[in-house]
């Protein structure tokens, strides 16, 4: 009995074993590598290096009409107000992303210890927008260290040296506005050579 028994065991499991090895080995699927998967983002973000930002925003077509500086409750609040130009809001409209930060002058990182703002997203357009647009934007930092009367008084009365940096999707910055002050003073626009990025041409 025991012998028929290991007789049918072994019978059973080779028949399993033969099973196996004869059924139909599934067709490979179109399953996303991790390379694939990361295909469509790497060709977006090519486009995305294809957009020269630096160039649409170097000519006078991004320009800030005031930049003011305070201390509250011992944060730093950077309020600028800026127009961008017809041109500029048809290619921001194309549904780019893009955001907007603030790099401090070395006097003012020496006494409130901070070198930059967060970065903020800049504003979206509907598509196909082709008209100018005056926006606002505020940053506020909190400031680690507490601030004296006189230092709070000397930050919001130097404006000077305060950079806006542009980034793209991806945080990489693409445009340095080398000093927002000294920009926002300059009225006659198309007389103006800037040197922020290299001098540019600014065609009439």
């Amino acid at each position: 009995m025991k012998k028929i028994l290991a007789c049918l065991i072994l019978l059973t499991a080779i028949t399993g074993c033969s099973k196996e090895e004869n059924a139909p080995v599934p067709k490979e699927q179109n399953v996303p590598t991790a390379e694939t998967a990361a295909k469509p983002q790497k060709e977006e973000l090519t486009l995305q290096q294809q957009l020269d930002f630096g160039k649409r925003f170097d000519q006078f077509d991004f320009h800030p009409r005031s930049f003011e500086v305070h201390i509250k409750e011992n944060k730093i609040v950077l309020d600028m107000d800026y127009h961008l130009n017809g041109k500029l809001v048809k290619f921001l409209s194309q549904g780019i992303d893009y955001s907007f930060g603030i790099g401090f002058p070395d006097e003012v990182m020496e006494v409130t210890s901070l070198e930059q703002t967060s970065a903020q997203p800049g504003p979206s357009f509907k598509k196909g927008d082709s008209e100018g647009k005056e926006r606002h934007i505020q940053f506020v930092e909190e400031i680690p260290n507490k601030l004296t009367k006189p230092q709070i008084k000397e930050l919001e009365k130097n404006l000077g040296g305060y950079q806006l940096v542009v980034l793209n999707r991806e945080n990489d910055v693409v445009y340095i506005l080398d000093d927002i002050y000294e920009r926002q003073k300059q009225k006659d626009l198309s007389k103006v050579l800037q040197e922020d990025l290299g001098k540019v041409r600014i065609e009439e």
